[in-house]
């Protein structure tokens, strides 16, 4: 009967998240030694580092893009404010003309016969 072979397994982790799990299959009776187990050590924390620095660029990109959309919609709030405060004007001064050209206006009053 065949005996499996040792899988090993690392946690790619710090102290807020963890990113995977490192997977090491060593062939049958083999073991790693001190030296060999540092440096898998050692790899873990660079991959660990290297995911942590990654998903810390991602969100830090996601600020950015929240960051420039919040800019774009208060500035496109601004120009529709100022737009709608100038149509009220206009229209302020439309009917202002219409009723003084309303009180210009000579009235006619019919009589019957």
């Amino acid at each position: 009967m065949a005996i499996a072979a040792p899988t090993l397994k690392w946690r790619l982790a710090d102290s807020h998240t963890q990113y995977g799990i490192l997977l090491a299959t060593l062939p049958q009776g083999r073991h790693l030694s001190h030296d060999q187990q540092q440096l898998v050590d050692t790899l873990v924390e660079q991959l660990t580092a290297t995911l942590a620095l990654d998903r810390h660029q991602e969100r830090q990109q996601q600020l950015i893009v929240m960051e420039e959309r919040a800019t774009i919609a208060r500035e496109l709030h601004d120009s529709i404010a100022q737009s709608l405060s100038c149509m009220k004007m206009q229209v302020s001064c439309l009917q202002m003309q219409g009723d003084a050209a309303a009180r210009k206006q000579p009235r006619t009053v019919k009589s019957d016969p």
